[in-house]
């Protein structure tokens, strides 16, 4: 197939959509009226005309509704595609020439990669079309204008290292062989979204009148460098590129001989805005070298009535977000102090269980004692539940669950507790209630009665004084509060006599040396009563008081003549409980006093014990108030 048969198909297709568009005379059925992103305003979507001749332009088309980590431009991608139709069939360029980037496929490398190209491939006397539809914001020190790639992020090096300056834009296109270069840029470079809201803080706007930098170049940008590029009064598109491709089509042709200038477009879309019913000010800015320059020569289509439309627009209300419409979950999170924590002072969000961070969407701010601190930092979602885990340098992670409706936003706030719980709570206000613990407790007994003893079994000589060393591990329960303390001691010792007991014993007549056993083996299950008053300290709390214990003593080989004894203590003691956990300490003590034998002829001995507890605060006061301080919450 030929060039001039391709074309002839194209325009037999163009001739039948345009023929299918308009309704016949029999036809009855009623206009669907529902509400579309164009609202009362006409489709441009089907070409008016069919011209006759091909071009020689060249178009590069951007179009970005869906930013990664940006507020969405609604209509975007839609008013593009209508771009690249008009260009294709209103103008007849050859679809070679004409290059459609929409949302995630516009990155900056994409569009300076296509205008190359495209301008490559420009023929003589053409002009080289570029039309990007999204966010711009200022560059350096507000010199030049930066239309953002689909993939920037809401921060200064984001924004120049993902964004194609103006300046690139008019290299690039200097290299064709075309006659002239027209830009239409519906984008705004004040730094604020289509909304109205800031993209990142303190941003400069940038003066339009920069943007011009090489001969032959028409710029028609959406405002003046104080205002924001907003919607289509009474439409979901954006306003500028819409009212810039209608201008073409024959909107902006006042004196009716075919021709649309770029004055004259640029007038016709300043005179909607001015004339129809807005929520901002916005005024277009034509920056050329000629502004008579003729953009279309054979523009047929009328204009609506504008009156007409004033009417349709004040009545107009946007349809309701439908159910799958993305929503936001809006995360204003502290660490061990309420202020909100940004990206850049490390916060990372996990959504739903996934290994890698989800991208903000810029951070909100607002302003507290004349000053602007962060609100909260938005993520796009989808609608429905989702769980929600945030991590923040030098605190422990948390998650929670929120529920986003279509178009609605959910928040989480609260703080994250800090990442060391060393020292978090102390013994002062710690412990409140049950305590248990383990630990390893031992005694030294001193048998002070010995010498009645070895009376009774005729030994002669100095009497020795032996002890009896146990050691074994220890349970202990019960209350502790801040200034009182009462627990229970359950423990199995184990150990042996220690002590030479080589005496000289009267046998007959004669005197002989009798060697008594020093190796045997004792067994003490043990069970007590201690309570004090405590002292708390900053990070150490003293305790001291009085306590009282029994004992069953079971030796092997017997000693004393029985292999059973009982034992009963009374003991002072003192304690010292360090707690670097909020929940966990340690205690170290000491315990003197005096013990009571059943065993034949011993009567009281010196008691001295140290121990050990490792113990467990399940209910204290930090981990309570951990708890209710440090938490994340989530409202929808």
């Amino acid at each position: 197939m030929t060039r001039v048969e391709a074309w002839g198909l194209v325009l037999l297709l163009q001739v039948a959509v345009l023929l299918g568009a308009r309704p016949s005379s029999a036809d009855t059925t009623p206009a669907k009226t529902e509400p579309t992103s164009l609202g009362v305003w006409p489709d441009l979507g089907v070409p008016s005309q069919l011209p006759t001749q091909p071009s020689d332009d060249a178009a590069l088309i951007v179009g970005i509704e869906k930013y990664d980590a940006l507020p969405a431009v609604r209509g975007a991608a839609e008013t593009a595609r209508d771009w690249e139709k008009y260009f294709l069939f209103g103008r007849r360029i050859a679809p070679e020439r004409v290059k459609l980037l929409v949302d995630q496929e516009a990155t900056h490398e994409a569009i300076e990669q296509r205008l190359a190209e495209l301008s490559s491939r420009t023929r003589e006397g053409g002009v080289l079309w570029i039309v990007f539809i999204g966010h711009g914001a200022p560059g350096e020190s507000g010199g030049k204008g930066l239309l953002l790639g689909a993939d920037a992020r809401p921060s200064d090096a984001s924004f120049a290292a993902r964004s194609v300056s103006h300046d690139r834009l008019a290299e690039l296109a200097a290299k064709g062989a075309h006659a002239r270069t027209v830009m239409v840029l519906d984008a705004c470079f004040s730094g604020v979204s289509n909304e109205g809201k800031t993209l990142i803080p303190s941003v400069q706007p940038v003066i339009a009148t920069k943007l011009v930098s090489a001969p032959k170049t028409t710029v028609i940008t959406a405002a003046s460098s104080a205002e924001y590029a907003g919607a289509l009064p009474g439409a979901q598109r954006p306003a500028v590129s819409y009212l810039i491709l209608g201008a073409l089509r024959g909107w902006a042709d006042d004196d009716g001989d075919g021709k649309v200038t770029a004055a004259e477009a640029h007038a016709f879309a300043s005179l909607v805005l001015r004339s129809l019913p807005n929520n901002h000010e916005q005024h277009p800015e034509l920056v050329s070298d000629d502004p008579a320059v003729i953009l279309e020569s054979e523009a047929r289509e009328k204009a609506p009535d504008l009156a007409v439309m004033r009417s349709k627009v004040s009545a107009y209300r946007p349809p309701t977000p439908v159910k799958d419409e993305p929503g936001e979950v809006r995360v204003a999170v502290g660490c061990r102090d309420p202020g909100v924590r940004t990206p850049d002072e490390g916060l990372v969000v996990f959504l739903d269980g996934a290994t890698e961070s989800a991208s903000p969407l810029g951070v909100r701010m607002r302003v507290e004692e004349g000053r602007e601190v962060p609100a909260f930092v938005p993520f796009s979602v989808k609608p429905g539940e989702h769980r929600v885990r945030v991590r923040l340098p030098g605190c422990e992670e948390l998650e929670t669950t929120v529920s986003v409706r279509g178009g609605g936003s959910a928040q989480v706030f609260g703080l994250l507790p800090p990442g060391n719980p060393f020292f978090e709570g102390t013994p002062a206000g710690s412990p409140d209630g049950l305590r248990l613990g383990v630990g390893l407790h031992t005694s030294i007994v001193e048998v002070a009665g010995f010498e009645k003893l070895l009376q009774r079994e005729r030994v002669l000589g100095p009497p020795p004084i032996p002890t009896i060393g146990l050691t074994g591990p220890a349970i202990h329960g019960g209350l502790q509060l801040r200034w009182l303390t009462a627990m229970v001691d359950l423990g199995a010792s184990f150990g042996s006599v220690t002590g030479s007991l080589e005496t000289v014993a009267a046998e007959g007549t004669s005197l002989r040396v009798v060697p008594q056993s020093n190796d045997t083996s004792l067994t003490m299950l043990s069970g007590g009563v201690r309570i004090g008053g405590r002292v708390p300290l900053k990070y150490v709390a003293l305790s001291a008081g009085p306590g009282v214990s029994g004992s069953l003593l079971v030796a092997s080989p017997e000693v004393g003549g029985g292999s059973t004894s009982a034992l009963f203590r009374i003991t002072g003691w003192g304690a010292v409980d360090v707690q670097p956990l909020c929940s966990y300490g340690l205690q170290l003590g000491y315990a003197y006093g005096f013990t009571q034998s059943s065993m034949t002829g011993v009567d009281i001995g010196a008691d001295h014990g140290i121990f050990v507890n490792a113990a467990w605060q399940p209910n204290a006061v930090c981990a309570r108030r951990r708890d209710a301080a440090y938490k994340l919450e989530g409202k929808w």
